[in-house]
C-alpha cells in the first residue's frame, strides 16, 4: 500500500518510474514475511511455558510440534527469508541492504530468548523492526538514490517525510500494544521472572506508560491534521479524524478504567483495528491529499 499509493504517485509526480519490477517487491515482501514468521516460532519455542499458563488453549509448540521442530522450521524460515532479501539487494545493486535481514531475523531471534525478559528492551526491539519495515520501501527502491544524484533531493526529501511518519506511527503503536500485550499476560510473565514494565512497575505504572505513549500518538497525529487542514485536504483531515482519532480517543478512555485482563485483551485488538485504518489511510493520500 505504501508503494502503491505513496512511493509510486511520487515518483510519477517527478516524472520519474520506480525501478524495483513487481516481482522483485514480492520477492521483498516475502522475505519480509518468513523472516517475521521465523520470529513468530522461535518465539513460540521460548514461550510455551509462559503461553501454557496465559493461553492454554493456543498453545502450539509442544503439543502440534516438537521443540527441536519448532527450532529447525524457525531457523528454516529465517534463512530463506535473509537469502531472499539478499537476492533483492544484489538486484538493487546494493548487496549490504541484505544486512537489513540478518538485523532483523537476529533481533527476533534475540528478542525471544534474552530482550523479552529485560525491562522495556523488548518491547522497544519489536517497535523498532515495526518501523524499519516501514522504510524497507524506500531502501529498496534504487529510483530515490538515482534521483538524489540527478539534482532532485527534494523529492527524495518529500518521500522520505511522508514514510517517516508512517514509520514513526509503527514504532508508537507498536510499543503500546507491545505494552498492552505484557498487562494482559502479567500472570505468565511473573511466574516465569520475566522483568517486563507491568512486572516491575504493576499495572497501574504499566496504564500511566501506556496512557502517555497514547497521548503522545494522539498530539503527533494532531499535529499532522493540522498540516493537512492548512494545505487544504479537508477529506484527509476527515479520515484521520474519524478513523484514527477517535479510535486512538476511545483508546485512551478505555486505558484509564482498565482493570481485568479482558480489558486489555480488547485495548489490544483496538490497536490493531488503529494499525490497519492507519495503513489505510495511504488511500486518503492518493484520492485526496
Amino acid at each position: 500500500m505504501i508503494r502503491n499509493f505513496v512511493l509510486i504517485p511520487f515518483l510519477g509526480y517527478f516524472d520519474s518510474s520506480v525501478y524495483l519490477s513487481q516481482l522483485d517487491f514480492f520477492v521483498l515482501v516475502l522475505s519480509t514475511v518468513l523472516v517475521a514468521a521465523g520470529g513468530y516460532v522461535i518465539n513460540d519455542v521460548f514461550d510455551s511455558e509462559i503461553d501454557a499458563i496465559n493461553k492454554p488453549d493456543k498453545v502450539f509448540i509442544g503439543k502440534v510440534i516438537s521443540v527441536k521442530n519448532g527450532k529447525i522450521l524457525s531457523l528454516a524460515l529465517s534463512g530463506l527469508g535473509v537469502i531472499l532479501g539478499f537476492w533483492v539487494a544484489l538486484k538493487t545493486e546494493v548487496p549490504m541492504l541484505g544486512m537489513v535481514h540478518v538485523l532483523t531475523a537476529g533481533l527476533l531471534w534475540y528478542y525471544s530468548f534474552i530482550y523479552k525478559y529485560m525491562f522495556l528492551l523488548g518491547n522497544v526491539v519489536v517497535s523498532v523492526i515495526s518501523a524499519i519495515v516501514v522504510f524497507m520501501i524506500p531502501l529498496f527502491e534504487p529510483a530515490l538514490p538515482m534521483l538524489w544524484r540527478n539534482g532532485q533531493p527534494e523529492m527524495v526529501a518529500a518521500i522520505f517525510k511522508i514514510i517517516t511518519a508512517y514509520s514513526v506511527f509503527a514504532f508508537l503503536l507498536s510499543l503500546i500494544r507491545e505494552i498492552i500485550k505484557d498487562t494482559e499476560d502479567i500472570e505468565g510473565d511473573e511466574a516465569q521472572n520475566c522483568r517486563t514494565l507491568p512486572v516491575v512497575w504493576g499495572v497501574t505504572g504499566a496504564k500511566i506508560t501506556l496512557i502517555i505513549l497514547t497521548t503522545f500518538t494522539i498530539s503527533l497525529l494532531g499535529y499532522v491534521q493540522y498540516l493537512q487542514y492548512e494545505s487544504g485536504s479537508l477529506e484527509v483531515f476527515g479520515y484521520i479524524l474519524l478513523l484514527i482519532q477517535f479510535p486512538l480517543v476511545h483508546l485512551l478512555l478505555g486505558l484509564f478504567r482498565a482493570s481485568e485482563k479482558k480489558d486489555f485483551t480488547y485495548a489490544s485488538m483496538l490497536v490493531k483495528g488503529i494499525m490497519i485504518t492507519g495503513l489505510f489511510s495511504t488511500f486518503a493520500l492518493y484520492y485526496w491529499g
